[in-house]
């Protein structure tokens, strides 16, 4: 794979990958600490870059 192959890629599936996490996050309800639901909104928090305050509070 060139880099030409691989930043046309990122730059193409990337904001994709970002805008439906993003939206995932907002939609989708926070999950108990310790629970397997906790630690997948975890990761689609992180891929919609949902850092520090950014997250949704917990209720």
């Amino acid at each position: 794979m060139t880099a030409e192959t691989f930043f046309g890629a990122v730059f193409t599936y990337g904001p994709a990958i970002i805008g439906a996490a993003s939206a995932a996050a907002a939609t989708l309800p926070q999950g108990k600490e310790g629970s397997t639901w906790y630690t997948v909104r975890k990761v689609i928090d992180f891929a919609a870059f949902n850092f520090g305050n950014a997250a949704n509070a917990k209720k």
